[in-house]
């Protein structure tokens, strides 16, 4: 059994009536994932909201803070385009951690949590 700290991070924007094609055009980037308003989920449920998102294809066993380094870089220069998103939709820094460990840990430092401020 693996009792390492696995992790996942994307940069979503979710919003009822968000368009994916004119989020991915604002920010001049194509989604990883998409889902739409209404379609049905893995386990059954409906999707109140659509969501675009994005996530790099990290080692899951990477530290936390690297992995939204690494998601957080990618949306750097478009801090304006995130920004002006922010005013009509969600836009959410998601992250998981996936551990039967009870002792693995979650540590942040000042620059990434400055750099998540800096973007919202």
């Amino acid at each position: 059994m693996n009792s390492r700290c696995k992790f996942s991070v994307s940069l979503r924007v979710y919003g009822e009536d968000l368009s994916i094609s004119e989020v991915s055009g604002l920010l001049r980037l194509e989604p990883t994932d998409t889902q739409m308003r209404g379609e049905r989920a893995v386990l059954g449920r409906v999707f109140q909201q659509a969501m675009w998102g994005y996530h790099l294809d990290s080692d899951p066993f990477a530290p936390l803070e690297k992995q939204i380094q690494q998601v957080l870089g990618v949306f750097l220069s478009r801090e304006e385009e995130l920004r002006a998103l922010s005013k009509r939709f969600d836009v959410v820094l998601w992250c998981a951690a996936f551990t039967s460990n009870p002792e693995c840990t979650i540590e942040l430092g000042p620059e990434v949590l400055r750099t998540i401020c800096e973007l919202w």
